[in-house]
């Protein structure tokens, strides 16, 4: 993994949806977060 100015915004962006979504249920994501 190579670490971008690019990636940096987004991974930031992303970590935060992840930690959001692993705090709710499995059920309750959306699709779109399944999208990998």
């Amino acid at each position: 993994m190579t670490h971008d100015s690019r990636t940096t915004g987004e991974g930031r962006k992303l970590l935060r949806l992840e930690i959001r979504n692993a705090e709710t249920p499995i059920e309750r994501k959306p699709n779109w977060i399944k999208t990998r």
